[in-house]
Formats: structure tokens, sequence, C-alpha cells
């Protein structure tokens, strides 16, 4: 029988590789929502802020993941969960780029 302390140490480490394994920022959101980013910005008129709120979901998620990471010392694990988030906060902030380019070019 396993102990308590393991439960919740190997449900850590699946979070974690699950996190880590996403290949974009619309697959980390879709397998989080079950929605995609597109659907989202469908039903709203601001997407910029629709994209502020993703990134911002993004490092509250990564945040708490790295935080109960690190209270059991999986330092290794830290390092490729910051790694991802850079990857997916740099996919979100170039789709925040990418929409401010086509406001301007509306106007």
């Amino acid at each position: 029988m396993e102990s308590d302390y393991f439960t919740p140490l190997n449900d850590l480490k699946t979070a974690a590789f699950v996190f880590c394994n996403h290949k974009s920022i619309r697959d980390w959101f879709w397998y989080l929502t079950g929605l995609t980013i597109a659907d989202v910005m469908s039903d709203t008129e601001d997407i910029l802020s629709e994209l502020e709120a993703v990134r911002h979901h993004l490092h509250r998620d990564s945040d708490s993941l790295i935080e109960a990471l690190q209270e059991y010392e999986l330092f290794e694990e830290c390092l490729k969960v910051q790694a991802q988030t850079k990857k997916l906060y740099r996919e979100c902030f170039a789709m925040q780029m990418q929409q401010e380019q086509l406001q301007k070019g509306d106007k």
C-alpha cells in the first residue's frame, strides 16, 4: 500500500509531465478548459483582454504547480515547468501582438 506522501507526489509528477508536453498554448488551453482559444475569442469583442486573461491563467496555473513541486524538492521538474511556461507565454504574447497589428490595420 502506498503512503499518503506518495499519492500527491505522483499526481504532481503527472501534472508536471502533462504540462510540459503540451505542444502549444492552444493545446494547453484546450486541455485545461475543453474549449479552443478561437471559440472563446468568437464570443468577445475585446480579444486582447481575453488573450491577456489566458496569459494570466497560464502563470497562475504554472506558479501553483511550481510551488507544489518545490514542496517535494522536485527542482528538475520545476525547471522544466518554467521552461514550458516561457514557451507558452511567448506564443500567447505573439498572438497578442498579431491581434494588435490586425486591429491597427482595421483603423
